[in-house]
């Protein structure tokens, strides 16, 4: 059986719900695996996204799915250049998986959003 991405995509989110009511107290509480496998499932996540074909099915349509992109995805939609990309890593949520920054997508466009309304001046 092989894994798809849409299942990646859930095993991601669920340990992430994981980890975050284990931050707030879940018992036994934090374990170092809890990150661990975000982690891991996050690299996996992104390394599947970004050798998909450019069309996209219908499932990857769902605007709540966490969909993971890298940094010259972000460069288009925003159209920042790769170093402030990067620099703003922080503002976008994105995480440094094996080196490389991840994105969710629909972070990246809500905050693209937000630009052209001018609610994110700065």
């Amino acid at each position: 059986m092989s894994v798809t991405l849409r299942i990646f995509r859930l095993a991601l989110f669920c340990s992430e719900e994981e980890l975050k009511v284990r931050r707030n107290g879940k018992a036994p509480g934090l374990q170092p695996w809890n990150h661990e496998v975000v982690t891991e499932l996050a690299r996996e996540v992104a390394l599947l996204s970004s050798q998909q074909s450019a069309v996209p099915d219908s499932s990857e349509l769902d605007h709540e799915s966490t969909d993971w992109i890298g940094s010259q995805q972000v460069s288009s939609i925003i159209g920042w250049n790769i170093w402030t990309v990067q620099r703003r890593a922080s503002d976008l949520d994105g995480r440094k998986v094996a080196g490389k920054y991840v994105f969710r997508e629909s972070v990246v466009r809500d905050y693209a959003d937000g630009l052209t309304d001018g609610e994110l001046a700065g």
